[in-house]
């Protein structure tokens, strides 16, 4: 009976975990239950993240904001406020990132766990 040398049976090891760490990586959940707060002066909700949406809300002095979800981000796609810095901020998919619409007193805001930069 031939035996087969240790390097090869490391280099299918090595492979087996190899293929087993992108397994791994490619199905773990990412960015599970966040969601997307919003503000306006007479009401609070949150839109799911995961699921694409769009929704048309009305601020103050009547005006009104289109909130668009796609692709697990979120944007203010349209407004009737006169400077449109709120469209200007663009998609936000970060927990903690905001778009505000001061004219009109709205507020998108990514809820959900943060990513961890560093730890000291």
């Amino acid at each position: 009976m031939k035996r087969i040398p240790i390097s090869v049976w490391m280099d299918g090891l090595i492979v087996l975990l190899v293929i087993g760490a992108a397994a791994l990586f490619a199905f773990w959940p990412r960015g599970g239950g966040q969601t997307a707060r919003v503000t306006t002066p007479t009401e609070s909700f949150t839109l799911p993240l995961s699921r694409d949406d769009t929704r048309t809300v009305e601020g103050k002095d009547g005006l009104t904001l289109v909130i668009e979800v796609q692709d697990g981000a979120v944007r203010v796609k349209e407004a009737d406020c006169p400077d449109k810095l709120c469209v200007q901020t663009g998609w936000l998919k970060a927990a903690g990132q905001t778009a505000a619409c001061l004219p009109a007193g709205i507020t998108v805001t990514v809820e959900g766990e943060r990513d961890v930069d560093a730890v000291i």
